[in-house]
């Protein structure tokens, strides 16, 4: 367990976990959006369409570490806490 010297990294890693997990999901539906749009917009030429059918592929596998970026920030979260509680414990000793 860390100190409350500590906090401002857990803060950190935090963030940037949560900036990672939104971009991740933003950019997956963008380009979800985008390879349907050039499906239609070619008539379903089959390139286009394996192309898109790739694209909808990933999106599973991509929710699932956004899942377990969001799961690791918990953690730390709950370490963080801790953290304060048990100076606060001690502070109050």
């Amino acid at each position: 367990m860390g100190t409350m010297a500590d906090i401002p990294y857990y803060d950190n890693m935090i963030e940037a976990l949560s900036t990672f997990a939104e971009q991740i999901t933003e950019a997956a539906s963008q380009m979800s959006t985008a390879g349907q749009a050039v499906v239609a917009g070619t008539n379903d030429d089959e390139s286009a369409m394996k192309a898109s059918a790739k694209i909808q592929s990933l999106q599973q596998p991509i929710g699932e570490i956004c899942a377990r970026a969001r799961r690791i920030m918990s953690a730390l979260n709950e370490e963080k806490q801790d953290i304060i509680n048990t100076a606060n414990i001690m502070n109050d000793m």
